[in-house]
């Protein structure tokens, strides 16, 4: 996950980071390939625009499947807020009529 350092420090997030860049202020941190990872609580301010972003890297071996990543957003322990992507190989994709 690619994520502005302020935010990484906030969610006090103890693995190591990947890379960090002093410039932009922006760290790199890996999560977990498999299964659930959370991290620690943040509280936004209303109308946040924090960027993230999330990079995903599947092994050349591993391209012929379908997975799915998604991200959500808890507050008081509900889901406010969730991203869903599914990702196919190529031959996978629906073509336009």
């Amino acid at each position: 996950m690619e994520a502005p350092l302020y935010l990484i420090d906030a969610m006090q997030e103890r693995e190591p980071l990947l890379k960090f860049d002093e410039k932009s202020q922006v760290a790199w941190i890996p999560i977990k390939p498999q299964g659930l990872h959370s991290f620690g609580e943040v509280l936004f301010p209303a109308k946040s625009r924090t960027k993230l972003r999330l990079l995903v890297h599947i092994p050349e071996e591993l391209r012929k499947n379908e997975y799915e990543v998604f991200v959500r957003q808890l507050y008081q322990d509900e889901e406010v807020g969730r991203v869903t992507w599914r990702l196919a190989p190529r031959h996978c994709q629906k073509q336009p009529n």
